[in-house]
């Protein structure tokens, strides 16, 4: 069951940014969002907009979540890349009045969203034909707002904040059942070691001609919190335990995609052999994830 993480109700709009071309633009408005903290750990699932077309846009949009640099609330914008992204929304099903429309997250899209964390929340303008004269429009508060984070947008080549405007959105996710922590402190307790893992993320080059086979190559892109169990490691969470039945398995709230890498503390290696998520009635658990040794040690 999803929840209501955070919102700015279309009640309070009174003017509206717009998205006339696709991002990033050098002359116009190719993004706008709202920046915010979140309060504690969620899994994404969604957002909806209050919006409305000019003319006959046919364009698609996307929402993009991004780090923050700034302060929430007064000059916060999105810094460096995408951490996720949304599935595309079409804007030719936008009607002359202003509704509310839900866009999702999907997949490994669904990210870990972080208590105590910023993030930049940014619909940005995904393929074309956005226009001038053909363009979503979508509903904000520049009079009296109120909520704790602040707008943003995107136009002429740049990031820039406005502290007096907010969004009007929701933004939806899944709570987090708790047995991700006793994992943590089992995992701590048993071995003596960190369970934060470096993730490296698989980024597909250019195509080789002949083959067609893609360049790979990996990027490391954070630090997550992922305790590893050898195959036939029993721990009691649940009162029948829970048995690794993988070589090695990882637990994980974070994203991670196959074939990814992960090095623990210990300076060993695996690779991602498939992702599967795990649920405790209708709360978020944690991510399972097979695992193969890519460096000799013993277990």
């Amino acid at each position: 069951m999803t929840v209501l993480i955070d919102s700015y109700s279309e009640t309070n709009r009174n003017t509206a940014g717009i998205i006339s071309a696709i991002h990033p633009s050098g002359s116009t408005w190719s993004a706008i969002g709202q920046a915010l903290t979140i309060t504690k750990d969620y899994i994404l699932h969604s957002m909806k907009f209050y919006m409305q077309k000019l003319g006959s846009p046919t364009g698609g949009l996307k929402v993009r979540i991004y780090a923050t640099s700034g302060t929430v609330g007064t000059s916060a914008l999105p810094s460096g890349s995408a951490l996720c992204e949304s599935e595309t929304f079409d804007s030719s099903t936008l009607t002359g009045s202003y509704v509310l429309y839900t866009i999702n997250f999907v997949g490994i899209n669904r990210i870990l969203l972080k208590k105590d964390t910023s993030y930049a929340f940014s619909l940005e303008g995904y393929s074309a034909t956005l226009s001038a004269g053909n363009y979503p429009q979508i509903g904000a508060d520049s009079s009296s707002s109120t909520h704790s984070g602040n707008w943003f947008e995107y136009t002429t080549g740049a990031w820039a904040a406005r502290a007096t405007w907010d969004l009007c959105f929701y933004l939806y996710g899944f709570n987090i059942d708790r047995i991700f922590t006793d994992i943590l402190g089992m995992f701590s307790r048993k071995y003596n070691m960190s369970a934060d893992v470096t993730l490296q993320s698989l980024v597909l080059g250019s195509q080789n001609a002949t083959t067609g086979w893609h360049a790979l190559t990996y990027t490391t892109t954070s630090t997550i919190e992922m305790p590893i169990y050898p195959k036939g490691t029993n721990f009691s969470i649940f009162p029948m335990g829970v048995y690794t039945r993988y070589d090695y398995t990882g637990y994980t709230l974070s994203s991670v995609s196959l074939y990814d890498k992960v090095t623990d503390a210990a300076s060993r290696t695996y690779r991602v052999l498939s992702i599967t998520d795990w649920w405790q009635g209708d709360k978020f658990a944690y991510n399972v994830v097979e695992l193969e040794k890519l460096t000799e040690f013993d277990d």
